[in-house]
């Protein structure tokens, strides 16, 4: 016989007494103590294995498939039955009862219960039934900005007012300010408008109310008078201050017919260097409105803003950071618009309209709060009111094993709650 003939017969003897073997050997009692139903003995390299295994009815053959699973583990006659490592640790997993970790915003949450917790009691007493609901969707709103198809989202996402008066916004008049101060009871209040309520008219009454104002002029109003920055000596007296980490240069000027009001002119040279960009470039691209003529004739105005006020013996930067202050709030609303189309409103009855306003005017005196807060502070030259927020969203819990535990934060976070003494421990 040759040699490859001889290696052929050999492999296949061989295989002829491997399934001879497998197929008529008996499988001593003390591995077949371990066997149950849905498991299967093989013995392989001269040891015991139990696998698992489930039967599927096979359409085209019509009867039951086996189909192998997972090793369960290896069958010793001295040692008995001895799990996988796989198997051991699923075992302790299930003997744990380790659920699945969940991440969820926290600090807002603490900042809320903390901070506004005067906002809470009174809601809490006055909407018994709804309170929790009241509290959630104005969460969302100073959070997130979102509009109610949105909040059951952001909720699931989170651990968890003194006076308002709804208005025609075609009211303007200044009879409407005194009234709703008035049915208040403020004493101390400053009304800072738009750039649209200036008139000689309006600062009449105003100043006949005795109401204190800041307002802000447009800038080609004739009271304004731009000669220093024209002539470049505008910077010369040395006077700015910082806010939100920019320089704001000003000048104050008394207006000589009314002792009773003056007006501040504020210069930030990082809108003056975004504001001339861009003219610039809109010279090429509409051309129909600008020109480099208008561009030399105005520049000097760019990155300006003046406002008038009857306040009296004030440094300038709180006046600036007295008519900032609407423009924070200004946001909230803007976003309103446009997230939630609610210049054109769908709600459906006055009742409805007026309950959202309602949630809305309590998110807009938790803002205002913060950011007397970051002023009163002096931390508005390093923090805007939506640092405060978003920054704060950043605090979270996350569930370990059932137990809720706090997470990492960043150490810019962490630098701001220390600074506002904010603690979540």
């Amino acid at each position: 016989m040759k040699e490859l003939d001889f290696i052929g017969y050999l492999v296949v003897s061989l295989y002829y007494v491997g399934t001879y073997d497998m197929k008529t050997q008996k499988h001593p009692a003390w591995a077949l103590a371990h066997k149950k139903p849905g498991t299967e003995l093989r013995f392989l390299h001269g040891n015991y294995y139990l696998y698992a295994y489930t039967s599927v009815y096979g359409k085209e053959k019509k009867r039951d498939r086996k189909i192998s699973g997972p090793l369960l583990g290896r069958i010793s006659e001295k040692q008995g039955f001895i799990p996988s490592g796989k198997r051991k640790l699923e075992q302790a997993l299930d003997a744990r009862n380790i659920a699945k970790p969940h991440c969820k915003e926290y600090g807002v949450s603490l900042l809320i219960n903390r901070k506004f917790s005067r906002t809470i009691d009174l809601l809490s007493q006055f909407f018994p039934d709804h309170w929790k609901l009241i509290l959630a969707i104005a969460y969302c709103r100073l959070v997130y900005h979102c509009p109610l198809k949105n909040i059951p989202f952001r909720l699931s996402q989170s651990f968890l007012p003194v006076y308002y008066r709804l208005l025609p916004g075609n009211i303007r008049e200044v009879k409407a300010f005194k009234n709703c101060l008035l049915e208040a009871g403020l004493k101390d209040a400053v009304i800072v408008a738009d750039k649209g309520f200036y008139s000689k008219k309006n600062v009449d009454l105003l100043l006949a109310e005795k109401l204190r104002f800041i307002l802000p002029l447009k800038r080609d109003n004739t009271l304004i008078d731009y000669s220093l920055l024209a002539n470049n000596t505008f910077k010369k007296q040395n006077q700015y201050f910082v806010h939100e980490k920019r320089i704001i240069w000003f000048q104050e000027y008394s207006l000589p017919w009314d002792k009773r009001q003056s007006m501040f002119l504020f210069l930030d040279e990082s809108l003056r260097i975004k504001e001339e960009q861009d003219y610039l470039v809109r010279i090429a691209t509409h051309p129909d409105d600008h020109s480099i003529d208008y561009y030399h004739e105005r520049r000097h105005a760019f990155g300006t803003l003046t406002l008038l006020t009857g306040i009296k013996r004030k440094p300038a930067e709180v006046i600036y950071q007295g008519y900032k202050s609407r423009m924070t709030i200004e946001v909230l609303f803007d976003g309103m618009k446009n997230v939630l189309e609610a210049d054109h409103t769908y709600m459906q009855n006055e009742q409805t309209l007026e309950g959202w306003m309602f949630v809305n005017h309590i998110t807009l005196q938790w803002y205002q709060q913060l950011y007397s807060e970051l002023k009163a502070k002096g931390l508005l030259k390093l923090y805007s009111v939506n640092d405060y927020i978003q920054l704060l969203t950043d605090l979270k819990k996350i569930s370990i094993n059932g137990e809720w535990h706090f997470n990492e934060i960043t150490k810019t976070a962490s630098r701001m709650m220390q600074k506002l003494g904010v603690s979540y421990e």
